[in-house]
């Protein structure tokens, strides 16, 4: 899902068991309260993992994207606009 209210790009965890991709511990956990006007209650409102600068391909488009990790959605990765 492409979100033009995400601060952050997010992934499933889920995802990132079935492919086997490394994770880590954010530095500053962040918080999150809200997707889609629902609320997500997850690590008591914060996400703390992350994977860091992964090459994400679409068609012929190719651009290395960070992650924060997220336990609880119905989408597997949301996008953030810049």
């Amino acid at each position: 899902m492409i979100d033009s209210d995400a601060t952050e790009n997010f992934i499933l965890i889920k995802i990132i068991k079935t492919h086997k991709i490394f994770k880590q511990r954010k530095v500053s956990p962040i918080e999150f309260m809200i997707i889609n006007k629902k609320f997500i209650f997850q690590n008591n409102g914060f996400i703390k993992f992350e994977i860091l600068l992964i090459i994400m391909k679409i068609h012929k488009h190719r651009e290395r994207i960070q992650f924060d990790i997220m336990k609880i959605t119905e989408y597997n990765v949301i996008l953030k606009i810049l």
